[in-house]
């Protein structure tokens, strides 16, 4: 909320002041970095835009903008090791868990779209030491990046040998060949599909075919994702209580691999935002956590969530393959941010300190009542 109490006090607008000191291409960030595609005015505006920000709205209620930036994750190495069988089925052993956020589905569809085959010829397998290569595993925003690669170039270097066992087969050199929607076409026409071709490899004892991909960062990468939010919330004025009309989300992405996934990744740290910053709160009393069931611990359920509106902002410069972006940590954090300048703009009560409660909004409002 610091950049709203900052347009306050110069009697700004909270979204003029914003994109008054937004970064633009060229600009070097708070730490140092200087960005590629930096995409944060439209971001910003493409929330406001969405939020129908500066028209009229009933009393009691406020619209309220945070924001937030992110780089894809950079660090540590990944491994993947694609096989296909005799029967041409394919394997992908990695060693990271899928920690339900579909990364599986996206590795899958990253060699689907290579060896030109359906998804359901593709099997993700999480081995363990003993079996899988390194692989540091999900993080920080890192798995579609790192893991994604990993998993590109095991396809790319098992399509070259693919390509190189048709050649034999067809009597041409592997320059000639060319896979197309699943088949092996020669220069002269000769042509034969891949189960024909793996059908034929282990006739001669060369299958199952096994590449490994590796990958490694080179370090920090040189985008970033920015994250725009704007929240509609209504105040009774009598009691305090708050009640979250809308949110909108506006999102800076590269190439959406996965659109079910990646919305299913906004959606769910949109809901971890409105837990932060409406109902979750942990008390630890003489070194004691207290709240010790969920009875206590208040995660919000579907009636509480509003409406929800996305906008996805789209650029092709992301370091993840076919220029993909994260967005994993991205629609959690200034979640908070919009809501407590939303209440501010409501009802004139500025609270720094989370969950919003009712009884917090009422305190200041009493409390503002007897300054006037």
């Amino acid at each position: 909320s610091h950049m709203d109490m900052i347009a306050h006090e110069l009697s700004l607008d909270p979204l003029e002041f914003r994109l008054r000191n937004a970064l633009s291409e060229g600009d070097s960030s708070p730490l140092g970095e200087r960005w590629q595609h930096v995409r944060c005015k439209e971001t910003l505006s493409a929330a406001a835009q969405a939020a129908r920000w500066g028209t009229e709205k009933p009393p009691h209620v406020g619209r309220g903008i945070g924001m937030y930036d992110r780089e894809p994750g950079a660090f540590g190495p990944s491994n993947a090791t694609l096989s296909i069988d005799a029967a041409a089925r394919l394997t992908l052993l990695t060693g990271a868990a899928d920690t339900g956020t579909g990364s599986y589905t996206v590795l899958q569809q990253i060699v689907a779209e290579e060896l030109q085959v359906p998804l359901t010829a593709v099997t993700v397998v999480q081995g363990d030491t003993d079996t899988a290569a390194y692989e540091v595993g999900a993080g920080g925003s890192r798995f579609t990046h790192t893991a994604g690669q990993a998993t590109l170039a095991a396809a790319r270097e098992l399509k070259q040998a693919l390509l190189t066992l048709a050649a034999q087969r067809l009597g041409c050199a592997p320059a000639q060949v060319q896979m197309h929607q699943g088949r092996f076409v020669a220069a002269d026409g000769g042509s034969l599909d891949l189960a024909a071709l793996m059908a034929g490899a282990a006739e001669q004892g060369a299958a199952p075919l096994t590449r490994t991909g590796s990958y490694m960062p080179r370090g920090p990468v040189a985008v970033t994702s920015f994250c725009a939010q704007v929240a509609e919330v209504e105040v009774d004025p009598e009691t305090g209580q708050v009640r979250l009309r809308k949110l909108v989300t506006a999102h800076d992405v590269g190439t959406v691999i996965n659109p079910l996934t990646h919305q299913g990744q906004i959606e769910g740290g949109v809901v971890q935002g409105i837990g932060q910053a409406l109902t979750e709160q942990l008390q630890v009393q003489d070194g004691a956590v207290t709240t010790l069931h969920l009875g206590d611990y208040k995660l919000p359920t579907a009636l509480d969530i509003p409406e929800l509106t996305t906008v996805l902002i789209e650029t092709k410069a992301g370091p993840a393959p076919y220029a993909g972006k994260a967005v994993g940590e991205l629609s959690n954090v200034a979640v908070p941010a919009a809501v407590a300048n939303a209440v501010f703009a409501a009802v004139g009560v500025r609270l720094t300190e989370l969950p919003i409660t009712a009884e917090k909004v009422y305190a200041g409002l009493r409390a503002k009542e007897g300054k006037q």
